[in-house]
């Protein structure tokens, strides 16, 4: 035999032996072994994945987006995200806050504000899709999996943990549902909050305050567990008004039958009476409710529903024509919205409630702008005075974000065109129009290059415009406790 055959058989015959000695230690019970054996995989594919975040390819880079479902007191919230060469997310990363610290973990916790963005502290290994709540309790909801990650102020139970301990770090909270939708009221009063979620099921579960019978459990006792209401079932979508005192919702289920229970002191229910209801009740009409819309300020609500007529009713305070109607009488029904010529409002798509001295919207499939109501800060056009009946604003938009206050401040992005306008409440420099002077008829937002999206931060008389571009997040008005990096009337790069 040859001194190359002898070669290659003392190899063949070694690697024989280390494969079966790969195959001894893979299969050792020793349960000190395989801890080790697994910690090297987890730290192998950690490693792999920084290396891949570092370098991206050319399929896909870094970006952040806004994150709307959340009340802000003086904050921003972004996410850190990667997105593919059409823009979609194929990774969610860090969840980034800035500003009052209050919105970032609790009061009396020992943070300071910072003017910068800071991780929340969530879980590194895994992915959340989205973050709820604000200005007390927050609710980060992951990709997959029936929990929550909370942290906040939790003196009303709202975070769900079964206690009314702040949360100066995100808890988990396991769930016996996945969440397919979570709602928090807008209450500006620290430890009042109420969380509505409706599940993948079609089911109702609430906790927090609960003083209006706002939870649908019948009784007005606030809960510290996500409580489920025993009435309502196959529920589609949902609406929350709540201001951490007056709290009420409207469902509909997967008939297009409509519910509401809680607050009614405006007759907002359309039940035909004033009493808060702690135990929901139907309300059927002849065509299906497809979209809803509530509102609630000062002890007073108004509620709009859509239905698949592409109609508009509405129901509850109108002494400064939020049910645009020839009167100024509050509805305890649900009645038709009128336009200026008191004709009915026909031919919508989108609904936007306001109640006291607030300014409400519509946009119909023309892609109409109706606005109506109070209208202290204007409607957008060239109407003067206040309580005035729905009529067109603007053309061609495509989306509004609003404020349903006294306050008020709307942002419409136009079809097409990138280009967003606003007109409102604006000593604040809120608006990014270029002045600090309140402007009743719409006028253009100084955008930055590259819009992709934006979104309104808004806490009583204070507000935030945000816009996301291709690589950063910029804003604009007045800067409170580090919320942005200057006082400035056109939005400013942040990040």
């Amino acid at each position: 035999m040859s001194n190359t055959q002898d070669s290659q058989t003392s190899l063949e015959t070694k690697l024989t032996e280390l494969q079966t000695l790969i195959k001894s230690i893979a299969t050792d019970s020793n349960d000190e072994l395989n801890a080790q054996i697994t910690m090297l995989k987890e730290v192998g594919q950690t490693i792999k994945n920084e290396i891949t975040e570092q370098i991206p390819d050319d399929n896909y880079k870094k970006s952040y987006r806004l994150l709307k479902n959340v009340h802000l007191y003086r904050s921003l919230m972004i996410q850190e995200v990667m997105i593919d060469k059409e823009g979609t997310i194929i990774k969610y990363g860090d969840v980034l806050m800035r500003g009052h610290s209050l919105s970032n973990i609790t009061s009396g916790a020992g943070r300071t504000h910072l003017s910068g963005f800071t991780r929340v502290c969530l879980p590194s290994e895994e992915e959340f899709i989205d973050v709820f709540g604000g200005h007390n309790v927050f609710y980060a909801l992951p990709k997959e999996g029936n929990y929550l990650y909370v942290w906040g102020v939790n003196t009303s139970g709202c975070a769900g943990t079964g206690d009314t301990n702040n949360i100066p770090i995100p808890t988990k909270v396991e769930l016996p549902f996945r969440p397919a939708k979570i709602l928090s009221g807008t209450s500006q009063a620290t430890g009042k909050q109420t969380t509505i979620i409706l599940s993948s099921e079609g089911k109702v579960y609430g906790a927090g305050t609960n003083a209006s019978g706002e939870l649908g459990i019948g009784n007005t006792i606030n809960t510290s567990t996500f409580t489920q209401s025993p009435y309502l079932k196959d529920i589609v979508d949902i609406s929350l008004a709540s201001d951490g005192t007056s709290g009420y919702c409207l469902a509909i289920d997967k008939a297009g039958v409509l519910w509401s229970w809680g607050f009614n002191g405006s007759g907002n229910l359309g039940l035909n009476t004033t009493t808060n209801v702690t135990i929901p009740a139907k309300l059927e009409f002849n065509a299906k409710v497809t979209k809803l819309s509530t509102s609630v300020n000062n002890k007073t609500a108004t509620s709009l529903i859509l239905l698949e007529d592409n109609t508009i009713r509405g129901a509850g305070y109108n002494a400064q024509c939020q049910l645009s109607q020839t009167n100024t009488t509050n509805s305890s029904v649900f009645i038709r919205i009128l336009a200026q010529n008191a004709q009915e409002l026909t031919n919508i798509k989108e609904i936007y409630a306001s109640a006291y001295q607030g300014t409400c919207f519509a946009i119909d499939n023309d892609d109409n702008l109706w606005s109506w109501g109070y209208g202290y800060y204007g409607f957008g056009d060239s109407r003067s005075g206040n309580n005035q009946m729905a009529s067109i604003a603007l053309e061609n938009v495509e989306r509004l974000e609003y404020v349903d206050t006294i306050y008020t401040r709307a942002f419409c992005l136009l079809k097409d065109t990138g280009q967003i306008l606003a007109f409102g409440l604006n000593t604040d420099s809120s608006l990014g129009v270029g002045s600090a002077t309140n402007i009743r008829e719409f006028d253009n937002v100084c955008m930055p290059p590259r819009f992709k999206d934006y979104c309104l931060y808004a806490f009583g008389a204070e507000a935030k415009l945000a816009i996301l571009t291709d690589t950063s997040v910029y804003s604009c008005g007045t800067t409170l406790d580090g919320d942005i990096n200057i006082t400035i009337q056109t939005p400013q790069k942040q990040i």
